[in-house]
């Protein structure tokens, strides 16, 4: 909480603008504008306690003592005063609800997801092979307790018992041993891949590489990757954890499924067994994605926002 506030060159900063644009996680980085009085328009990505749920679970007890006791609390005040104090615009459906739900006099003003590069993140010229395996992949933190690594290994692998023309890309901050005994995926190896995160010039042709893109997550703002994939023509599946529900429309641009891993299991076998399914999604999630998440879309919801928050 304590970095926060506005001390030293950052109050120096503020105070010599009249208004302030914050794009953040959580709006807890807002908190100096508003306490200087300063006007502020904020794009945030996650209420304060959802997006770290799952990280709290691991820390030793006496961090969680400390945590409630001194620092969340001071928190949540801060999150409701921004809310009451600065226009706030959120990156999906969910962020919104999320905030609106925190307090009555909440100033969420609408959703405006962050864009993606069409041009880049295309369909471009990918070519799948007939029999050649269906490649389901990640990347991302898998570290991250958030990012829920063990459900997408056990679907992987009640799925590979149904068909064995499946494998499993994992790119990440684990090697792969430490991937495998964290995970409990000895009995995948023989299908699984683990490499070192994708360099972000290689990202268009990562997802390329594959046919399915998993977000497996307990909670997304958003999932830029999740946007990223579809626009690449890469069919998504996600857990329904939030943001990725507003672009991973379930039977038309990709598919949604629950907490547990037969059900997400469910989802790649399907896949697996249908290119036709495949196709029709891929296709569809194409069109979504440069309909609501092309620049130019961004732009102007975003100018629409800022005009309204200074006019």
């Amino acid at each position: 909480m304590a970095h926060h506030q506005p001390l030293g060159p950052w109050r120096d900063l503020l105070e010599s603008h009249a208004r302030v644009v914050v794009a953040s996680g959580s709006n807890l980085t807002g908190w100096a504008p508003v306490k200087l009085g300063r006007p502020s328009l904020q794009w945030i990505a996650s209420p304060f306690d959802p997006d770290r749920a799952e990280r709290i679970a691991t820390w030793p007890r006496w961090r969680q003592v400390y945590d409630a006791a001194l620092n969340a609390w001071v928190c949540r005040h801060q999150e409701r005063r921004i809310l009451e104090t600065a226009d706030t615009i959120s990156i999906s459906g969910y962020t919104e609800r999320g905030l609106a739900a925190l307090t009555p006099g909440a100033r969420t003003r609408g959703v405006v997801p962050i864009p993606v590069d069409i041009d880049r993140f295309s369909r471009g010229d990918r070519v799948t092979p007939a029999g050649r395996p269906l490649r389901i992949g990640f990347n991302g933190r898998v570290s991250d307790p958030r990012k829920n690594m063990k459900l997408l290994v056990d679907a992987f692998a009640i799925a590979a018992r149904a068909n064995p023309a499946i494998e499993l890309h994992v790119r990440g901050d684990l090697d792969r041993a430490t991937f495998i005994e964290r995970f409990d995926a000895a009995n995948i190896a023989d299908r699984l891949t683990v490499g070192p995160p994708v360099p972000y010039a290689d990202m268009p042709d990562w997802y390329r590489f594959l046919g399915v893109f998993v977000i497996a997550s307990h909670q997304e703002g958003l999932s830029i990757v999740g946007t990223e994939a579809m626009a690449s023509g890469t069919v998504v599946v996600s857990t329904r954890c939030g943001g990725p529900e507003d672009f991973v429309v379930e039977g038309e641009s990709g598919l949604l499924c629950g907490f547990a891993a037969e059900d997400m299991a469910g989802r790649f076998i399907e896949l697996a067994s249908s290119e036709k399914l495949r196709a029709r999604l891929a296709s569809g999630g194409i069109d979504l994605i440069r309909e609501r998440y092309a620049q130019t879309t961004f732009e102007q919801l975003y100018m629409e926002a800022f005009d309204r928050a200074f006019a």
